[in-house]
């Protein structure tokens, strides 16, 4: 499948739909949240995620988001995490 840029993400929503709902996978990652910051402002990456979670479930799979905790992205990161079921936080040592 082509996508025209990673910051396409309305062409990645449909995308995605088309290949979980043809193809069945378990397990969606997506890596890294903070790499659409460069392409759109938080609301956007939000309304995004929130579509991308339902998506996901709708057709019974999980869904990996990835990002690197920075202080500029704190308010993606913990709007984000209220939309997933569970959240992770790991150190760097």
């Amino acid at each position: 499948y082509y996508i025209s840029s990673p910051g396409a993400m309305t062409e990645i929503s449909i995308i995605l739909k088309r290949i979980l709902a043809a193809d069945g996978f378990d397990y969606v990652i997506l890596d890294s949240l903070n790499n659409l910051t460069v392409y759109h402002k938080t609301d956007a990456i939000i309304k995004f995620v929130s579509s991308l979670v339902n998506t996901v479930g709708e057709l019974k799979s999980n869904i990996f988001l990835y990002a690197v905790a920075t202080k500029e992205h704190e308010s993606l990161l913990k709007e984000a995490g209220l939309l997933v079921g569970k959240t992770i936080d790991k150190e760097m040592s």
